[in-house]
């Protein structure tokens, strides 16, 4: 080889060794670049408790543990025996040190940006099986937003003005993946929350009462979702919440006569007969139940709209129909409403609501 040769694959060797140079200084930027707006996408208010971030205790008591998978006949390896009650004595350090401080509101800006989180499921099923294997990348496989609800049923903040628009969007989809975690958080939070919008809360509690899909196994179509004991939502639990939330019982009629089963929309109708209220909602709900199958209830809707007197006015038409009922009861409860409405002048107050 002469030398102009050998000069020639020097340069060429040198050129190829600058452009890897340069392709990999370009590719440590991109990726410290992709890094860093990772790192800052979810740049929102972590406090600090017991001397570790709020994430890294949510990360510690709810993300999923690895599964042990004994050969069968043989029992777990000592490895991975170990990593487990160590896992289990972080979590205990993690649960003990909230329950200390207990967290308030300075915590919800972290918890609602989780809660917003749509987790991507093969990433989540990806970070389930590293972590068997000891490769724990939970900031970006983890579900966020079972965690967050994990964390608000456990510990209440009484957040029921962030939970409900999420709370409603959810149990209105039907997947209704995280339905029974928002029953949970919402009926503990209720019990926690100092300003409640009643009627706003109990639009969204309500349905749940009646509703057995969700309490009996709303969860279902995402199999990376494990729920603890404390997050099941309970008809006890959402009845507390809806008597704190209405314990006069204002409201509670009028969601009854719109979603309760026919035969609890006669104690509903009845409440209205005893103490007329709110007549621009009741009475259109009244008289929609008089067009249902069930003769009790028409009886008992045709009594309470006569007990609205004028502000029932709207109903003659629909009682003037049931006057021909095969029923008798209902024939006299609608002849004796038509009179009521018809002879009255006065009218039924208000009383402020919406």
């Amino acid at each position: 080889m002469n030398a102009c040769t050998g000069v020639r694959i020097k340069g060429v060797m040198t050129r190829r060794k600058k452009i890897l140079v340069v392709t990999s200084m370009a590719g440590a930027l991109v990726g410290i670049m992709v890094w860093t707006a990772i790192a800052t996408l979810d740049d929102v208010e972590d406090p600090i408790y017991a001397g570790a971030p709020l994430s890294s205790h949510l990360y510690t008591l709810y993300a999923p543990m690895p599964m042990i998978r004994p050969t069968p006949g043989k029992p777990p390896s000592a490895k991975v025996t170990a990593k487990w009650k160590a896992d289990a004595k972080k979590r205990a350090s993690a649960r003990e040190a909230l329950w200390f401080v207990k967290p308030g509101r300075e915590a919800l800006p972290l918890v609602t940006n989780w809660l917003a989180s749509e987790p991507v499921s093969w990433k989540v099923k990806v970070g389930e099986w590293l972590r068997q294997y000891d490769a724990d990348y939970l900031q970006w496989s983890a579900d966020r937003k079972m965690m967050a609800l994990q964390f608000l049923t456990e510990f209440p903040l009484g957040a029921i003005d962030e939970l409900l628009p999420m709370a409603a969007r959810e149990l209105a989809n039907t997947n209704r993946s995280y339905a029974m975690l928002y029953v949970g958080a919402l009926t503990r939070n209720v019990a926690a929350a100092e300003n409640i919008d009643a009627d706003e809360t109990l639009r969204v509690l309500m349905p749940l009462k009646y509703n057995a899909s969700v309490l009996a196994g709303g969860v279902g179509n995402s199999g990376s979702i494990r729920i603890p004991f404390y997050s099941f939502g309970s008809n006890y639990e959402i009845d507390r919440a809806i008597e704190r939330v209405d314990p006069d019982r204002k409201h509670v009629p009028l969601y009854m006569l719109e979603f309760a089963p026919l035969p609890d929309r006669v104690g509903a109708a009845m409440e209205l007969a005893a103490s007329p209220r709110l007549p621009e909602r009741a009475v259109p709900l009244l008289v929609a139940n008089l067009a249902v199958t069930n003769r009790s209830v028409q009886e008992n809707c045709a009594v309470a709209l006569g007990k609205f007197g004028g502000n029932a006015r709207s109903a003659l038409p629909a009682l003037t129909n049931l006057l021909e009922h095969p029923r008798e009861r209902v024939r006299t409860a609608a002849s004796n409403a038509v009179v009521a409405i018809n002879g009255s002048n006065t009218v039924v107050a208000a009383e402020g609501g919406r």
